[in-house]
């Protein structure tokens, strides 16, 4: 029998929705799903992209318990240790929800601090919703490339957080230039690396996230602080903009 469930809160803008929603269906019964809900297109080989690594989403504290027991009683996913992820503003609660075999994973982002990244889009949008879809790639800088061919807008990383990688994980000053050129992040734990790229945010509360690993086990959390930072002078510079253009108008 065919089921959905869908989550409550959700994300409302000005001009668009964003809403949260698993759907359970049968695998035995062919039905033409996704093709009244999405319309197809063929994907690019050029793009490097093969997968979902995960899904990340921001939702207000008091419905983590409530989302982590969805999790747990439909999917079987376990929970990782929550960690606590500085933002310029106040600090953000993250809890990995992720399978045994990890083909699927969500990151759930909760916090209390209203000026914080999360707390501005979960003010702003009225409650929860999915902050970013991380894809994963074969080639990061390939991938990179063809993003730059493509005209889209990145997120810049000040050239300090590059400074202190070289003596963290003793890579080669030709890797430092090549990920500073493309502002891709790296981290490592004893499994394996790992690279990250991300979109700048759309409608300031959304982005793609562009992941590469080579054993690693984690997802980032060490580069929490710099992809926060970054997108809160992201939002700050969109509301610079805003106001100065609506002085304008006036």
């Amino acid at each position: 029998q065919k089921t959905a469930y869908e989550i409550s809160a959700c994300l409302v803008g000005s001009e668009m929705c964003i809403r949260d929603r698993l759907y359970l269906v049968d695998s035995n019964d062919p039905s033409p799903h996704w093709e009244r809900e999405f319309n197809y297109h063929s994907v690019d080989p050029n793009s490097h992209l093969y997968g979902v690594d995960h899904v990340a989403t921001t939702l207000p504290l008091d419905q983590v318990l409530e989302a982590t027991l969805l999790y747990r009683s439909l999917f079987q996913m376990q929970a990782s240790p929550s960690a606590s992820l500085p933002d310029p503003l106040g600090l953000v609660k993250s809890q990995v929800m992720e399978v045994a075999d990890r083909s699927l994973a969500m990151t759930l982002n909760s916090t209390l601090a209203e000026k914080t990244v999360v707390g501005q889009i979960q003010s702003r949008h009225r409650g929860s919703g999915v902050n970013h879809i991380a894809l994963e790639t074969s080639d990061i800088f390939a991938l990179a490339k063809y993003l730059e061919q493509q005209g889209t807008e990145v997120m810049e990383v000040t050239g300090h957080y590059y400074d202190d990688l070289a003596p963290r994980f003793g890579l080669s000053a030709e890797l430092i230039a090549q990920l500073q050129t493309h502002h891709i992040l790296y981290d490592e734990d004893e499994h394996g690396c790992f690279y990250q790229l991300y979109t700048r945010l759309f409608e300031k509360r959304f982005c793609f996230e562009f992941v590469q690993r080579a054993g690693y086990r984690g997802y980032g959390a060490p580069n929490a602080q710099i992809r926060l930072t970054m997108q809160a002078r992201e939002l700050e510079q969109m509301q610079l903009f805003e106001g100065v253009f609506s002085r304008i108008r006036k």
